[in-house]
């Protein structure tokens, strides 16, 4: 979990209330990572979806090698 506190308080103020309202949770094992599927061909793909909202809107996407793998190749060439 990750917890974003911002404003004017301290760091013992912090951990006393994230104690009381998590501390409760009981801890689980993380579940391993999906290793996202990079397609092989570069190039353009498009799909077009008419969806009813409530406000007009564009999402776009961009399939990019991760850190991981930029990692692996800078090392492989290193």
């Amino acid at each position: 979990a990750t917890l974003v506190v911002v404003g004017d308080v301290t760091p013992d103020e912090v951990k006393a209330l994230a104690q009381r309202y998590f501390g409760p949770i009981a801890k689980r094992d993380v579940p391993p990572a999906k290793i996202p599927l990079e397609l092989a061909e570069p190039g353009e793909r498009q799909i077009t979806l008419h969806v009813q909202t409530q406000l007009p809107s564009l999402m776009l996407g961009f399939n990019v090698p991760s850190i991981a793998t930029a990692e692996d190749k800078r090392s492989v060439n290193a």
